[in-house]
């Protein structure tokens, strides 16, 4: 099995998509929230937010194409 093959057969484009958009969204909200503490990050948003948040994106969309979630009653690692 290679590093982008699909092992997560209940994934579609529609739900890789949702998953991307949560994680970007889920992303940017929790970068937004660490430059309110830290203002070595609030001097670089422009650049910094935006890089955050598309990688979160991919993330999100690699973890719903490879990683099935598991039913319930289903024993780990099938």
């Amino acid at each position: 099995m290679g590093f982008l093959s699909k092992t997560n057969p209940k994934a579609t484009r529609r739900s890789i998509l949702r998953r991307a958009l949560f994680q970007f969204f889920f992303g940017a909200a929790l970068y937004v929230l660490f430059c309110i503490w830290n203002e070595k990050l609030r001097a670089v948003w422009p650049v910094a937010l935006p890089l955050w948040a598309i990688g979160c994106a991919l993330m999100g969309a690699l973890w719903e194409w490879q990683i099935a979630e598991e039913e319930d009653g289903d024993p780990p690692g099938t």
